[in-house]
């Protein structure tokens, strides 16, 4: 039998259709959607009562959000996950969750453990501490968030969700204020002394927000290889990205403007005639100011750390009366450094 294009059309939508039902379910599956899990009561060594029972609530409301389970309350007073598992026996639990609470100095410990009803074994055993009660919600959200996702709360850090004794991520809750040091490589498209590949370096300031960086920097840009064919430029410029996440690693994109101080000289050779020929040198040489702009994409990396890098590129387009064209154009490859809290 011979399928025609409209039956494999058919085909491959219905196949689509299955794949897509397969995916979401095997996502609804994971995050434990539509389970009933137990919750003990928390073990409590030198906390108060209701801090503890606070971060109970807390981290049952974190779970139902990000998994979508539901909770039994196991009321036997245990000291372990086991304890919790065999006081869950006929409550319909598939998963028991239990906690500890301790004073250790003036740090708060606090550990976490899951464990299947029926096979005994262990899903999830974690440990955070905090300065005080102050983080406790901190905790309970990357403690859930690192069960929904499969992962240790290692992995969940983000901006904002970072308690102080972490201190290999230092503590930024809202944004913070740097140096930027970059150094750039440039492939001209149009301009820039008759294409002339260059280099340049930057420095600049940095504001960071959660999701926002600000950057002001001043820079040097120059050509490289060619004697008779120069060009210098000073950028003064203005730009502004988007971070699409707050853990280690965030793509950006981002958008800039400012004015660049040009001198460029270019040694131009010409040939007329059509029997007799006739050649000629001219120097043509630009000082001027260009109003420019350029769009960004890149990667941050390390940014819940002090000393960040940033990898991006760049598409430019400056603007001005040269004696021969009245824009440029280039690709710029920019390494940078983000050093500062």
């Amino acid at each position: 039998m011979t399928l025609h294009s409209s039956q494999w059309n058919r085909v491959g939508v219905l196949a689509a259709v299955l794949l897509a039902l397969g995916v979401g379910d095997a996502r609804a599956q994971g995050s434990g959607a539509g389970q009933t899990w137990g919750l003990g009561s928390f073990a409590n060594r030198g906390v108060d009562p209701n801090t503890v029972a606070t971060f109970r609530d807390l981290l049952r409301d974190e779970l139902r959000s990000r998994m979508g389970v539901s909770f039994v309350d196991i009321s036997a007073p245990c000291e372990g996950v086991e304890c919790v598992r065999g006081a869950a026996a006929g409550s319909g639990a598939s998963v028991v969750v239990h906690a500890s609470v301790s004073q250790l100095g003036k740090k708060v410990v606090v550990s976490v453990n899951t464990a299947d009803v029926r096979s005994g074994a262990s899903r999830f055993s974690e440990r955070m501490s905090a300065v005080g009660p102050e983080e406790l919600d901190v905790i309970a959200a990357r403690m859930a968030e690192a069960m929904a996702r499969g992962t240790g709360t290692d992995d969940t850090a983000e901006l904002g969700m970072i308690t102080e004794p972490e201190a290999k991520q230092p503590l930024r809750r809202e944004g913070r204020f740097a140096g930027t040091i970059a150094l750039q490589g440039i492939l001209p498209l149009a301009g820039f002394a008759g294409e002339v590949g260059g280099g340049g370096v930057e420095l600049g300031l940095w504001f960071e927000t959660l999701d926002i960086a600000i950057e002001p920097h001043v820079g040097a840009r120059f050509d490289l290889g060619d004697k008779e064919r120069d060009y210098f430029h000073l950028p003064i410029e203005l730009g502004a990205s988007y971070l699409f996440s707050r853990g280690d690693y965030s793509p950006m994109l981002g958008l800039g403007a400012g004015l660049h101080f040009v001198w460029e000289t270019q040694h131009v050779q010409s040939t007329v005639g059509d029997y007799l020929l006739t050649s000629s040198s001219t120097v043509i040489e630009d000082q001027l100011m260009l109003f420019a702009f350029y769009v960004r994409a890149g990667m941050m990396m390390l940014r819940t750390y002090n000393g960040s890098m940033v990898l991006s590129v760049d598409y430019a387009v400056g603007f001005g009366e040269f004696q021969e064209r009245s824009n440029e154009q280039a690709i710029r490859f920019n390494i940078q450094m983000v050093i500062g809290s």
